[in-house]
């Protein structure tokens, strides 16, 4: 693997998508200028997720930014920052595992990846 990436797999729960949050991966960025990875809950299409530096423990500011394809991938570009990350995802569809039925995110969930 090329070490300017950083893959992060992000398997969530149905408790995260109904909190709106919650949970979490902090990845680390080893000098990378990419982020790469799934959001699964079945694969969240359409999903915009987001990078956020972390400083002190807390959330900073947004280093990039992308949207998952229809099997939950994504790549981010983070530029040169290097340091631990924070990855959020909202938006998006992908069905659910109970019902076969397809099931979008609310307007303003936010899932802590």
């Amino acid at each position: 693997m090329n070490p300017r990436n950083a893959t992060v797999v992000a398997l969530l729960g149905s408790s995260l998508l109904l909190a709106c949050g919650g949970g979490g991966y902090g990845g680390m960025a080893s000098g990378g200028t990419e982020v790469s990875g799934t959001v699964l809950k079945g694969a969240v299409s359409g999903a915009s997720i987001t990078a956020y530096g972390i400083t002190n423990g807390m959330m900073g500011s947004r280093v990039g930014s992308g949207t998952t394809d229809s099997t939950g991938n994504f790549t981010i570009s983070i530029g040169d920052y290097a340091g631990p990350l924070m990855l959020q995802a909202s938006g998006g569809t992908y069905t659910d595992e109970a019902t076969g039925s397809m099931m979008g995110m609310l307007s303003g969930d936010v899932m802590d990846v």
